[in-house]
């Protein structure tokens, strides 16, 4: 599977992948090998519903022990998600959902990790 192209997969199967990466599909490596295609679907295409929210995302990153990633892998994920994050809650503002504390967790968990 790691050695697949996500870019040339539908936006459901990056959404599965992602969404169980790490408990059913691989570990991760295999988390950070979709979390860019992940990332750059969802801002494509933001209405879709994706199964992984920022909480869940949190909670991966967590698992894939994001702190003992090597520096230049840490740098590059931190400026993917940070301008994920910013893109999803121009989005997403006035949404009335629970976003709003996903959000919040992702923005702490991001601000503990500031570059």
């Amino acid at each position: 599977m790691l050695a697949a192209n996500p870019q040339n997969w539908s936006d459901e199967d990056v959404d599965v992948v992602m969404s169980r990466t790490q408990t059913t599909i691989g570990g991760p490596e295999t988390f950070k090998w979709i979390l860019p295609a992940f990332l750059d679907r969802c801002l494509a295409n933001p209405e879709r519903g994706w199964m992984t929210d920022s909480n869940d995302l949190v909670s991966k990153l967590d698992y894939a022990h994001f702190d003992n990633w090597p520096a230049d892998q840490q740098r590059a994920a931190l400026a993917m998600l940070n301008n994920w994050a910013n893109a999803w809650s121009r989005l997403h503002a006035g949404d009335i959902t629970d976003s709003a504390d996903d959000d919040a967790v992702l923005r702490n968990w991001l601000k503990a990790r500031s570059i």
